[in-house]
This record gives structure tokens, C-alpha cells and sequence, in this order.
């Protein structure tokens, strides 16, 4: 094997270990956000009737 083909394949694993990096990532960042937003949402439905404070605005 040539030296070109080794730091080839170094290459496109390192992007490929990059690219599912990323999308575990966004994924994690994604399911966060649900997270937020149902809790958000749980708390604007059911603040009033426990007669907590509603969120700030």
C-alpha cells in the first residue's frame, strides 16, 4: 500500500467518525429541545390550575 492510500483511508474514516459525530449531536440537541418544549407546554397548561406563576415572557 502507498502512503497516498493509507492517509486516504485515515481521511475518510475520520470524516466519517466527524459526520456521525454530528448527527448524534443533533440529535441529542433536537431531543432537548422536545424536552423544553413539552415541559414549556406543560407547565402553560397546567400552571393556572395549580396557581403557580405563568411563564415569563
Amino acid at each position: 500500500m502507498s502512503t497516498t492510500l493509507v492517509t486516504g483511508l485515515v481521511i475518510g474514516l475520520i470524516a466519517v467518525f466527524c459526520l456521525y459525530l454530528l448527527f448524534k449531536a443533533a440529535g441529542f440537541l433536537l431531543r432537548l429541545g422536545l424536552v423544553a418544549f413539552v415541559l414549556a407546554a406543560a407547565w402553560w397548561y397546567l400552571a393556572p390550575a395549580l396557581g403557580l406563576p405563568p411563564i415569563p415572557l
